[in-house]
């Protein structure tokens, strides 16, 4: 989109708009600032009942994560598919959101492994497999929509999925019951 087309779409004259904005590329870095800060500041920021309990902030972080783009999907996608022509330092900023979002999940997974909940030998690790897996919801969309899957569905099959390989088979899960809907 040129400055032009987006003058005329938000009813600014070209000079309005470049009284605030001086490039596409610095929108481009305010629209991702809110964004990286809001996902940010939302999964970092669970419930405390939710916190405490690695199982049920695991399959909170998971849900969270795909209403989250459920509700941003177009953006999310966006950064998605065009991270790679960003400016380098833009690009650098959509790079590390990605490892923010790995560390407050492999967090949980530690905290999880170390109560005995958890059995993963790689926590970091599990956090980026489990990554792509939430980002298939918002670049695939069309696949998942042609099966009938709800993002409900989806968040609730993708829990069940990482579970199977992580729970420990004695995880004490009467203390920690998952999370109701």
């Amino acid at each position: 989109m040129s400055m032009q087309s987006l003058a005329k779409e938000s009813g600014l004259s070209i000079g309005g708009l470049y009284a605030y904005i001086d490039s596409k590329d610095q929108i481009l870095d305010m629209i991702l600032d809110e964004v990286l800060a809001s996902v940010t500041t939302l999964l970092a920021s669970p419930p405390p009942e939710v916190k405490q309990n690695p199982h049920r902030h695991l399959s909170w972080l998971i849900k969270m994560h795909i209403f989250l783009t459920e509700a941003m999907q177009e953006w999310f996608l966006f950064v998605y598919m065009e991270a790679k022509s960003f400016p380098a330092a833009t690009k650098k900023r959509a790079i590390k959101s990605e490892a923010t979002t790995e560390q407050i999940f492999a967090g949980t997974l530690r905290q999880g492994c170390s109560l005995g909940i958890f059995t993963t030998d790689d926590p970091d690790f599990c956090a980026a497999l489990i990554k792509p897996m939430l980002q298939d919801w918002y670049v695939k969309r069309g696949k998942w929509r042609r099966r009938g899957i709800t993002p409900m569905a989806y968040a609730k099959q993708l829990e069940r999925f990482v579970e199977a390989s992580i729970l420990t088979l004695d995880s004490g899960q009467a203390n920690f019951p998952p999370d109701q809907d």
